[in-house]
């Protein structure tokens, strides 16, 4: 009743509380709080990776990765892409991206959804590193 009456002299109505903060027992697992996507420019994920802040991760096919890639990324599919399937990045910061954005986002979203606090993917995939004149290698 207490915990009522608290709630109510905040302002603050019952079903504002997250359910998880209403749980008494440790039998559930902890609710997954999800996080954010966040773009980053082709210039400015350019000067992050030339000072080794980022491991780039390529949601393309392995064709299309092997037919240009940035330089330095790891190609993960998209249908692969989980959380656990991320490779290790101790110390660096994971940026995904594709062609023009699409399925990078789609990516993005999906690890974000699953708790990651932070997602970010290159604004233009691709398209958008090339257009800025920046290089890609191939296989």
């Amino acid at each position: 009743m207490r915990k009522a009456r608290l709630v109510l002299a905040l302002g603050l109505s019952l079903t504002a509380l997250p359910l998880a903060a209403s749980r008494t027992d440790d039998s559930a697992s902890a609710a997954v709080m999800p996080g954010r996507v966040e773009a980053v420019t082709a210039t400015d994920l350019a000067a992050r990776q030339a000072r080794g802040e980022v491991l780039l991760v390529d949601v393309r096919s392995a064709e299309e990765f092997a037919a240009g890639h940035i330089p330095g990324a790891v190609n993960l599919p998209l249908e692969s892409v989980t959380r656990a399937s991320l490779p290790q990045a101790s110390g660096h910061e994971i940026v995904l991206y594709c062609r023009s954005g699409k399925r990078s986002n789609i990516a993005a979203t999906r690890l974000a959804e699953a708790g990651m606090p932070v997602v970010r993917q290159l604004d233009g995939g691709i398209q958008g590193w090339e257009a800025a004149g920046l290089p890609t290698s191939k296989q």
